[in-house]
Order: structure tokens, then C-alpha cells, then sequence
């Protein structure tokens, strides 16, 4: 995945994906889970006493959640994380990096519905306007790129 542009000069310069750096973010990401099974196991430690803001851990129906289910509930949404950044990765090939960056902005919109559907949060005016104002700045990127 090599995408061409043309710098200030006038000359092509070709940009390489990183996909090692990105390799070693999901990478570095696994590791944290040993930590974290460390933590989990200990929670009455002083430094989970630090790290967790002190309310007493979850309880699903059966007891406590086990670890290999916590593991597993943060996994599905990480197996989507992955494949929107494979997906993202390919988008460089058929748009701009700077349109593609913008349109990157609409997770916030999606959060800010995601967040007033699902969790029933309310959100102020000033929320509202942030995500109109991003709206339509999505909408104008977009309609620029249009040729």
C-alpha cells in the first residue's frame, strides 16, 4: 500500500503505510493483557487500589466476572478495531490522506449518537452544537473531494 503525492518542489514522494508501528501497537496491546490478569487476580493489592477508582468489582448474575470473559468481551470490539484499521489503511489508496483524515471525525458524531441511544446519555447544547459543527465540516471535506 504505497500512495504518490506531489511535495512543494513539484516531485513525486511516496508515503509507505507504517504497518510495522502498527504491528507493535496491537502487539503492545496483548502484552498489557498479562498485566492486566495480574491485577485482576490481586484486587485488593495497593496498586490496584491505585489504578481502579475503588468501586467494588462487577458482579455478573453467577458471582465476579472471570477474567477469560473480560478478555473475551473486550476481544470482539478489538477485532473490529483491527479490521477498521486495515480497512482505513486501504482508503489512502482511493482518497487524499488529508480527506481521509477529516472524515476520520465522523467517529465523533457516531460516538455522540452511540452515547444518547445506548447508554441514555444527555447531551447539552453545546454538545449538539460541537457535533453540527462537525457535521457539517465532514459535509464540506466531503463535498470538496468530489470531482
Amino acid at each position: 500500500f504505497t500512495v504518490q503525492g506531489t511535495n512543494m518542489e513539484g516531485e513525486v514522494e511516496y508515503f509507505k503505510k507504517p504497518w510495522f508501528v502498527t504491528f507493535i501497537m496491537f502487539l503492545s496491546m496483548t502484552v498489557s493483557l498479562l498485566f492486566d490478569r495480574d491485577l485482576w487476580r490481586s484486587q485488593t493489592s495497593k496498586l490496584a487500589a491505585n489504578l481502579i477508582d475503588g468501586s467494588p468489582p462487577q458482579q455478573a448474575a453467577g458471582g465476579m466476572m472471570s477474567w477469560r470473559k473480560k478478555v473475551l468481551w473486550v476481544g470482539v470490539p478489538s477485532v473490529f478495531d483491527i479490521l477498521a484499521t486495515g480497512l482505513g489503511s486501504m482508503g489512502f489508496l482511493y482518497i487524499p490522506a488529508s480527506v481521509w483524515q477529516l472524515l476520520r471525525g465522523a467517529g465523533l458524531v457516531f460516538t455522540a449518537l452511540f452515547a444518547v441511544i445506548f447508554l441514555r446519555r444527555k447531551l447539552y447544547g453545546f454538545h449538539w452544537i460541537g457535533v453540527t459543527l462537525c457535521c457539517g465540516g465532514i459535509l464540506l471535506v466531503g463535498l470538496a473531494s468530489v470531482r
